[in-house]
């Protein structure tokens, strides 16, 4: 038998509603799960007010997400009550070349939890267990929750290749641009530069020791001035605007690497001529691997990186849609909101 649980279902764009649904026994690969805490990004803010340019509602939000086991279904090990967990949202084919190499994200038959799947923004969700991370019985609810977002900036820094040593700038420095400065550092980048306009998440990125700069400071344009005359290397464009790009690609060295790991609304526009002239590569970073996944989860479950100071908001689950106003506004310097579910 089932039981009645309170969902949050955005049913149109910029609408958000409380139902209660049916939840079923989980059945064989299923695991029942609590949600505690569902983190918020600026792609669920997209999505809510109709600007992401794939996915759009009706639909159930919550991929970054941190729970702990209600009940396991038949045949399912590994996993038992209490346990504390995370999802791994991305679910590939399992069949195709891509997934076959690992690159889930790349798979044309791509679902996704808090996307075209139903997310567990509820009080109760049937996980498939086989996209259950279990996390160490000491790590945090509110840590766990982070380790979807982690996984895009793992992915990012090993697109870049070997970054011990380097010079690195971020530009954009949100949730994302902050997690890859941080898994920059910890894998040995000498000097890890993050750039950003506004003054409240700089102030975030100090408390992290992390070098900031000012892109509307006016007294230097060029955020190479910030790495006493050496080269940078890599540059990873987090900022989902034009002009971010643009610093990328002047400020990285010739023959280097920038990495566009954002989401843009509009097609920006871009310098080929100064990408060829000074033969830069470029690459793209979408989501994560399953490897990367399992990476990022280690990391937390090791303490390795400083993650409260990003964790800048809480709101109750029934207050969901203040989160998208968080994220929304820019007064609010919000890194990253987590709705408490329980």
């Amino acid at each position: 038998m089932g039981q009645s649980v309170r969902q949050a279902h955005v049913p149109a764009v910029g609408r958000i509603e409380f139902r209660d649904i049916e939840v079923a026994e989980p059945g064989p690969g299923e695991v029942l799960i609590e949600p505690a805490r569902i983190g918020i990004c600026g792609s669920d803010v997209h999505v809510f007010k109709g600007e992401h340019p794939i996915v759009q509602p009706p639909l159930v939000q919550g991929h970054e997400v941190s729970g702990t086991v209600v009940r396991p279904g038949p045949g399912v090990s590994g996993l038992e009550a209490g346990d504390i967990v995370t999802i791994e949202p991305a679910i590939g084919c399992g069949h195709c070349s891509r997934c076959q190499a690992g690159l889930i994200a790349q798979c044309s038959e791509l679902d996704f939890i808090g996307g075209n799947l139903d997310g567990p923004a509820a009080s109760r969700f049937l996980a498939p267990a086989a996209q259950l991370v279990r996390m160490r019985p000491t790590t945090s609810l509110d840590d766990a929750a982070l380790a979807e977002p982690l996984a895009t900036a793992v992915h990012a820094v090993r697109r870049a290749g070997e970054v011990h040593g380097t010079d690195v700038l971020v530009a954009g420095g949100g949730p994302i641009g902050a997690l890859i400065a941080l898994v920059a550092r910890e894998a040995g980048a000498r000097a890890v530069v993050v750039s950003d306009p506004s003054a409240g998440r700089r102030a975030i990125l100090a408390e992290l020791a992390l070098a900031t700069f000012d892109p509307g400071s006016g007294a230097d344009d060029s955020p190479a001035s910030m790495f006493d005359g050496r080269e940078v290397t890599v540059a990873f464009e987090c900022s989902g605007v034009e002009a971010g790009l643009d610093a990328c690609i002047q400020t990285v060295a010739r023959g280097c690497t920038v990495i566009v790991v954002a989401v843009y609304a509009e097609p920006p526009r871009t310098d080929m001529i100064a990408i060829q002239d000074r033969e830069l590569n470029v690459h793209g970073s979408l989501m994560y691997t399953w490897a990367d996944f399992r990476e990022a989860a280690r990391l937390i479950d090791e303490g390795s990186l400083p993650l409260g100071a990003l964790q800048t908001h809480h709101v109750p689950f029934d207050r969901f849609a203040d989160g998208y106003a968080l994220i929304d506004d820019p007064a609010a310097s919000a890194m990253k909101v987590l709705v408490d579910v329980v």
